[in-house]
């Protein structure tokens, strides 16, 4: 019975270590995992991740009494009896918010608003609109 053996002019060679895929090993995927987490929680922290004027017009009763932030281009300036100023806030869909405001930025500079929406029935028609500055933040 002949075993498998080495003969004397081969020699077995050395067990060889395992090479990293990179200098810095399994800590460079760890490094990489703990970078992206943070730049998707920073991304949600500070990009504006409210609804669009356009969902809060076209469904009222899903942000009624809610706090939002709503951005657009301002439109013509005007007072409301009871209420105070205001001004109407439009976005690139064409959609036109009413916002009740004590500060009235400049008629067609961009903004970003915080405020509460209104729902009121006159004669049968629903009117929405933003009340800037009224509500609390969330806990």
């Amino acid at each position: 019975m002949a075993q498998d053996s080495p003969t004397a002019t081969e020699t077995p060679s050395p067990p060889q270590a395992a090479q990293p895929c990179c200098r810095f090993g399994a800590a460079s995927g760890l490094i990489v995992g703990v970078v992206a987490v943070a730049v998707a929680v920073a991304a949600l922290l500070l990009c504006p991740h409210g609804p669009t004027l356009k969902e809060v017009v076209d469904s009222p009763e899903r942000y009624e009494g809610r706090l939002v932030t709503v951005g657009g281009t301002v439109g013509s300036p005007g007072s409301l009896p009871r209420l105070g100023g205001g001004y109407q806030l439009r976005d690139e869909t064409g959609t036109k918010l009413l916002v009740i405001a004590r500060e009235v930025p400049a008629e067609g500079s961009t903004t970003r608003v915080k405020g509460t929406v209104k729902v009121v029935d006159v004669l049968g028609r629903k009117f929405v609109y933003l009340h800037a500055g009224a509500g609390k933040e969330p806990q």
